[in-house]
Formats: structure tokens, sequence, C-alpha cells
């Protein structure tokens, strides 16, 4: 995973831990504070590439992409959509937030997961930022 923008790193953190859910390997987790303010979280990473504190360019290398899910783990009372992503072969997946300012301590917002009715005001879409980055970057 290559970082959208360039800041400073203000996390690295376990983002997945079988010892939360039996069936998820451990990954990682990684914020990056702009120098605008915004933060982008990636996680969900195998490894990360980088520390907290220091700081990254825009299209630097800061983890791979991780199995966030342990197919042998995963029993019929796993939910029925964790089911059919090991069935289909989908272990992997990529988490990637976008806010406008770090955020806020609240016990609605648990790892890269908001437990609400709408949308809160700090998470922004990153779709046009991907995008844009992912037109500049040499293939």
């Amino acid at each position: 995973m290559l970082a959208v923008e360039g800041g400073r790193v203000t996390a690295v953190e376990v983002a997945t831990s079988p010892d939360v859910v039996p069936y998820w390997n451990t990954t990682y987790r990684v914020a990056i504070r702009t120098r605008e303010g915004r933060v982008w979280v990636f996680g969900e990473l195998a490894d990360a590439a980088v520390v907290a504190g220091a700081p990254v360019g825009a299209g630097a290398l800061i983890g791979h992409v991780g199995a966030v899910l342990n197919p042998g783990a995963v029993t019929v009372s796993a939910p029925g959509y964790i089911r059919e992503l090991v069935r289909a072969g989908h272990a992997s997946m990529l988490h990637v937030e976008l806010h406008r300012c770090p955020v806020p301590e609240t016990d609605r917002y648990l790892g890269g997961n908001w437990f609400g009715d709408r949308q809160p005001d700090f998470m922004l879409d990153p779709t046009a930022d991907l995008t844009e980055a992912a037109a500049s970057t040499p293939r």
C-alpha cells in the first residue's frame, strides 16, 4: 500500500487480532496526518513499513495488504458474509478511511467501524482523492 498524500505517521497499531475475533488474523492499521490536518487510515495490512512519528511522502510504501480472515478458523457460527468471503477465496481486504480531523473520543467508533445512524462529520469520502492518486501513479 502506498501513501495517498504526504504527511506524518501518527499511529501504527494492531487492527485485527484472533484475540478479538477467532477467525481474524493479526493485521495492522497505519494513520497518516497530512499537512492540511486530514487523517488517512489504512487498515488490515499484513505489515507496516513505517513507524509512528516518521514523515512519509505521497507514493511511499507504508505496508502490504493482509489476509484478515483465517479460513481454517471460520466456523458455521461466523456471520454469513464472512463464510461467503472465505468460500469465494477473499480472505484479504483493505480498509481505507479519510477523516477531516483526528477521530474524537467516542464509543461509537471502534476499529475503523462507525456504529451510528448517520455518517459522522469527521469522516470524508476518499473516492476522489484515491482516483486522483491512482491517475498520477506511474505504472
